[in-house]
Parts: C-alpha cells; structure tokens; sequence
C-alpha cells in the first residue's frame, strides 16, 4: 500500500478528525490547562516587545524653565495612542514555535531517559521482583504486627527540630 493510497482512504480520513477533537479535549486537561497562561504571558510578552515605545520627555526642558526663572513648569503628557501597535506576526509566530519546542525538547529528553531507565531495569526484573516482593511480605508482617516483638518494629524516628 502506498502514501497516496493511505491518505485517500477511508480509515486515514475519519482519523485525522477524530485525533483532532482528541488534541482539544487534552488541551482541556488537568496536565495542559495550566500551561495556558504561561503560554499565553510568554507569546504576548514577545508581541509586546517589538511595539513602539512612548516618547521620552527631554530631560533639559524642566532645568531649562527653572533656569529661566519661571515658577511653574507645565510637562505634557506623552498623548495616548488611538490604536495599539499591532504586533509583528513574524515575532508572535516565532515565539509559539520556540515555546512549542521547548516543550517538545524536554519532554522527549524525559521520555528518552526513563526509556533507558525503563530498558535497564527490564533485564534485572526477576531479581527486582523478588526483592520488591520480600519488601512488599515484610512490611505486611509489620503492619500486621507479627514482628513487635522485636525492638526495631515499634520505634518511631521522628526528625530533630532544633528551634533557631
């Protein structure tokens, strides 16, 4: 089967909306849904920063006026703009790719490393389950309370807390 005919058929087709209604239902999650606002503060604070800046009030004009003897020096306000900068799509766009990316970068890293862990501790797993397994029967036995006879099963260690 090729690429075209994979892509024409039927299955590919009525998967791509399903796997899109998916990926909108995820991002609705407990695990996305706080993502959201840094998202959102990060790409507007990139849009933001290419915008133009108000202008500066010289800083001679009130020095200049008190020298001239005038007692009260009136300083106009920089006028507010009508409409506000639109920021450059190339920014915002190149804000979201490098957002997604690092997302993507450090999840992959993630899943890399605990691939490996995952795969070294495939080839001990006889040997783990059995040590799990008499860690798992032993602290049973100290729940149940088959071992208070021994000193050691009804210690508590509390932390020291000294007070400063």
């Amino acid at each position: 089967m090729s690429i075209t005919q994979l892509v024409t058929s039927g299955p590919l087709i009525l998967a791509l909306p399903v796997a899109a209604a998916a990926g909108a239902v995820t991002f609705l999650s407990p695990c996305c849904l706080p993502l959201v606002p840094g998202y959102l503060s990060f790409v507007t604070g990139m849009a933001g920063a290419g915008g133009p800046s108000s202008p500066a009030v010289p800083a001679s004009a009130p020095a200049a006026a008190a020298a001239a003897g005038a007692s009260r020096v009136a300083v106009a306000a920089p006028p507010l703009a009508a409409t506000a900068a639109v920021p450059p799509r190339g920014r915002v766009v190149a804000g979201t790719a490098l957002f997604v990316l690092g997302f993507s970068v450090v999840f992959v890293a993630y899943g890399a490393a605990l691939g490996g862990l995952g795969h070294l501790l495939t080839g001990h797993a006889r040997a783990l389950t059995q040590v799990l397994g008499g860690l798992t029967i032993l602290l049973g036995l100290l729940f149940a309370g088959a071992l208070d006879r021994f000193s050691f099963a009804g210690r508590i260690a509390r932390p020291a807390i000294s007070c400063l």
